[in-house]
């Protein structure tokens, strides 16, 4: 009868949870990469809009545009997080929903930027923020 001692159980159970360990930090800079590099290539792209800027006398309510941009970032950056952190715990196995939203929301936040900035279609970036 083959026996293992204590020593090398302890050893590959470390050794597994080191390939754990790396597997998921692996999937979690991948599961916030692609989203937040979208984001931050759509900002790049049409992030400095003329209009928005020659805009003289804006009311209150219209915030600089920094402050859009890093809004847009950090919900990319909070919406990645907690996607992974649903999938971690088989959340869209579970729950069927949970992905086609996830999927959902990052791309009507996507979209969101160039409708409401560059194409000033006021109207439409407003309802498409009320149905994030």
């Amino acid at each position: 009868m083959y026996q293992t001692s204590r020593a090398t159980r302890v050893k590959a159970t470390s050794e597994d949870k080191k390939a754990q360990t790396l597997k998921a930090l692996r999937s979690l800079t991948i599961a916030i990469a692609i989203p937040l590099s979208l984001t931050l290539f759509i900002i790049f792209k049409f992030g400095s809009p003329k209009r928005y800027r020659t805009i003289m006398a804006k009311p209150i309510w219209f915030p600089p545009l920094w402050l859009i941009n890093l809004a847009s970032v950090g919900s990319s950056f909070s919406m990645s997080l907690a996607a992974w952190l649903v999938w971690v715990n088989r959340g869209f196995h579970m729950n069927s929903d949970a992905l086609p939203l996830y999927i959902s929301q990052i791309s009507l936040s996507i979209v969101w930027h160039p409708l409401q900035l560059i194409n000033d279609s006021v109207w439409f970036g407003f309802d498409e923020y009320s149905i994030l």
